[in-house]
C-alpha cells in the first residue's frame, strides 16, 4: 500500500489511517453489524474513492438499524463537521427536533465517522432529480414549513465554519451559470449576454448570504412517513450562509411533472416570503441555474421532460425581465 498522506488542519489521510480504517470496518463485520460491501472486497486505497469523500453503510445493532458514515476525504472534513453540527447542536432546537435523525454515536480520531438512525418505514420524495411521490397541497405546506423553521434558526457562521472558508461561493455558482456553456447550447449566445447583463446590474442583491440554509435539498434528502404525514430531513454537509431561496428551487424543478405541485409551491411560497424582491430575484435566478444543470442530465434520456425544462427556464426568464 502508498503510504500517501493527503493533510487537513486536525487530520492527516496516510497508510496508517486507512489501515484504522480497515480495521474499523472489519470489527464492524466481525460482529455481523455491517450490511452491504464485504471489507474484503474495498480497495483501501486514496485513488479508489477520489470521487467520493465518504463510505456509507448499512449497520445493523441488535435488531436496530442504523447508518454508519465514515469520512475519508481530507476536503469533506468540513462537512463532517457541518453534519455533527447539525446533529448534536441544532437537534437540541425543540421547533425542528422532530425533523431530524437520532445521533447514535460518533468519533473524530483515529477515523471521523457517526452513525445516525436507519429510518424504517420512511420513503424519500423520490431520487436526486425527480420526485416520485404525489404531492398533496399538506405535505407541500409541510415541506416549506420545515424548512423555513430552519431558516428562521438562530446560527452563527463561526459555530461551525472556519475562517479559510466562505459561505456557500453563490456568487461562483451564478456566474458559472452565466458564463458556461449550457445555456448558449440550449439557448444561444444573446440569452447569455442578458444574463451576464442582469448579474452585473443586480451584483448587490446575490452578496448578502445573511441566512442559515441548509443546501442540497434534492427529494432524496428528505423521508416522509406517510401514514402519519411525518417529515425527516438527511445530508447536511452542504450547510452554509444565503438567501434562503436556495433551499427551494431543487424541490420545484423536481416536481415539474406534476402541474399541481408547482402552483402549490409557488402559492405556499409567496404565503411565507410577500413580495420580498431580493427573495424572489434570487429565486428566480437559481431557478435558471438549476434548470440549465437539469437539461444538461436530461438531454438523451428524457426528451419530454428535456422539453419541460426548456419551458421553465424560458417563463423563469420572463420572470426574473419583470
Amino acid at each position: 500500500m502508498t503510504n500517501r498522506v493527503l493533510t487537513v488542519k486536525k487530520i492527516s489521510f496516510s497508510a496508517n489511517y486507512l489501515s484504522s480504517l480497515k480495521n474499523l470496518l472489519d470489527d464492524y463485520q466481525q460482529r455481523e453489524y455491517l450490511q452491504g460491501v464485504p471489507v474484503k472486497q474495498l480497495k483501501l486505497a486514496p485513488k479508489e474513492y477520489s470521487e467520493s469523500g465518504y463510505l456509507v453503510f448499512l449497520v445493523n445493532k441488535n435488531m436496530r438499524p442504523s447508518i454508519l458514515k465514515i469520512i475519508w476525504d481530507n476536503q469533506f472534513y468540513f462537512r463532517y463537521k457541518a453534519e455533527i453540527f447539525i446533529y448534536e447542536n441544532l437537534a437540541k432546537q425543540k421547533t425542528i427536533a422532530a425533523y431530524l435523525p437520532k445521533l447514535l454515536c460518533k468519533k473524530v480520531k483515529p477515523i471521523p465517522f457517526f452513525e445516525i438512525e436507519y429510518l424504517v418505514a420512511y420513503q424519500p420524495l423520490g431520487d436526486k432529480h425527480q420526485i416520485k411521490i404525489q404531492l398533496t397541497s399538506y405535505l407541500v405546506n409541510k415541506i416549506i414549513d420545515v424548512l423555513s423553521r430552519f431558516h428562521r434558526l438562530k446560527v452563527e457562521r463561526k459555530d461551525f465554519l472556519n475562517q479559510q472558508r466562505t459561505a456557500f461561493f453563490y456568487k461562483e455558482k451564478l456566474t458559472r451559470l452565466a458564463t458556461g456553456k449550457r445555456v448558449v447550447r440550449y439557448f444561444g449566445s444573446e440569452i447569455k449576454n442578458k444574463l451576464i447583463n442582469f448579474l452585473k446590474k443586480n451584483e448587490s442583491m446575490f452578496s448578502g448570504e445573511n441566512r442559515f440554509i441548509l443546501g442540497d435539498r434534492n427529494p432524496s434528502n428528505i423521508f416522509i412517513l406517510p401514514q402519519k404525514n411525518s417529515l425527516k430531513l438527511i445530508d447536511f454537509d452542504r450547510i452554509g450562509f444565503a438567501n434562503p431561496a436556495l433551499d427551494y428551487t431543487y424541490l420545484y424543478l423536481s416536481s415539474i411533472e406534476q402541474p399541481d405541485a408547482l402552483s402549490l409551491f409557488l402559492s405556499r411560497l409567496k404565503q411565507v416570503y410577500g413580495n420580498n424582491q431580493i427573495f424572489w430575484t434570487r429565486y428566480w435566478y437559481d431557478l435558471l441555474i438549476r434548470c440549465a444543470d437539469e437539461m444538461a442530465f436530461w438531454d438523451e434520456k428524457d426528451q419530454s421532460r428535456l422539453r419541460l425544462l426548456k419551458s421553465i427556464f424560458e417563463q423563469t426568464l420572463l420572470k426574473l425581465n419583470q
